[in-house]
């Protein structure tokens, strides 16, 4: 019984390894993009302002830059507000449109899931074969 999941996995995975140079389709790239957008919008946070008189906390990240001197270099950091999760704050709604847009122009949407019609035993997971293929192609670490 072990031996026959070890050839189905080594069956999808080959598969997957097929899949692999196959776009994703536009309406799954869509949801993702969503989603992303959606989790950079941080909320500025007032209550500084309200309770203290202290500047709004915005969502900030971190800047690594060089220093060049006559004699040696250095490395320097600072934090600076995001201007993408600002504009992903101010307004989520235009920021998806134009990325919709540029998806659309991009995608390629003549490949259909490849499992659709395969045999069964089909991928039994609540993942759609699109995000098994994202997934597989995501780096570890």
């Amino acid at each position: 019984m072990i031996e026959r999941f070890r050839q189905r996995v080594r069956e999808i995975r080959a598969e997957l390894s097929r899949l692999d140079g196959l776009p994703l389709p536009s309406s799954f790239c869509k949801a993702e993009m969503r989603k992303q957008i959606l989790a950079l919008a941080y909320r500025p946070d007032v209550t500084p302002l309200i309770a203290r008189g202290d500047p709004i906390e915005f969502g900030k990240e971190s800047i690594r830059g060089q220093v060049f001197m006559p004699e040696q270099r250095g490395i320097s950091y600072t934090e600076l507000i995001s201007p993408l999760t600002f504009i992903a704050w101010l307004d989520p709604q235009v920021l998806i449109r134009r990325l919709d847009a540029e998806i659309d122009a991009k995608a390629d949407d003549k490949i259909r899931c490849p499992w659709k019609r395969a045999p069964w035993p089909r991928p039994s997971c609540k993942l759609s074969c699109w995000k098994l293929i994202a997934w597989n192609r995501k780096p570890f670490g």
